[in-house]
């Protein structure tokens, strides 16, 4: 088991660095092939994560999307993985998906206790201001700024988000 487990971290170290390094697509999918060859579990579900990636890198939004939703429907993955999956996929989709396909997505990890409730709030923001609902785009901005957990990038992009609404806001007296 152990030898096993090292055969397949150096060989998902070994594709990884293949990407890195730039070699051809085909190179990195036999590096990644290897991984899958070495059958230990986890490191194949981090290679599916990773081709997901690599399709959006590519610029192939759509195969990228499936991907990561099967990720997300497959019940054997980790759910730390699923919902990892499903925030991926969701914004491959903030420039297009409506607000209520977003909420349809992503509502069950929008929960106090979800740490992925700050990415799902900022997507939800995202859509809101794509569909010129001003208002309620600042308040979720507002509502990540104050968030004691967010990240630091979070809290930026979210303050874009509400100083790109602002002028927008109707005026109070």
């Amino acid at each position: 088991q152990t030898q096993r487990a090292e055969t397949a971290g150096q060989a998902f170290f070994n594709a990884l660095k293949a990407e890195r390094d730039g070699k051809s697509a085909e190179d990195v999918a036999a590096a990644f092939a290897a991984v899958e060859k070495a059958g230990h579990g986890g490191y194949g579900k981090l290679v599916k994560l990773d081709e997901a990636a690599a399709l959006a890198k590519r610029g192939e939004r759509d195969q990228a999307v499936a991907a990561y939703d099967a990720l997300a429907a497959d019940a054997s993955n980790d759910p730390a993985m699923r919902q990892a999956a499903s925030i991926r996929a969701a914004y491959l989709l903030a420039d297009t998906a409506s607000s209520a396909d977003l909420v349809s997505r992503l509502s069950a990890l929008d929960t106090p206790e979800n740490p992925w409730r700050l990415a799902v709030r900022e997507l939800y923001a995202l859509a809101a201001w794509r569909e010129g609902k001003f208002d309620e785009a600042n308040r979720l901005a507002q509502e990540i700024i104050a968030d004691p957990a967010a990240s630091e990038g979070l809290r930026q992009r979210a303050g874009i988000i509400a100083a790109v609404v602002q002028p927008k806001l109707p005026r109070t007296q």
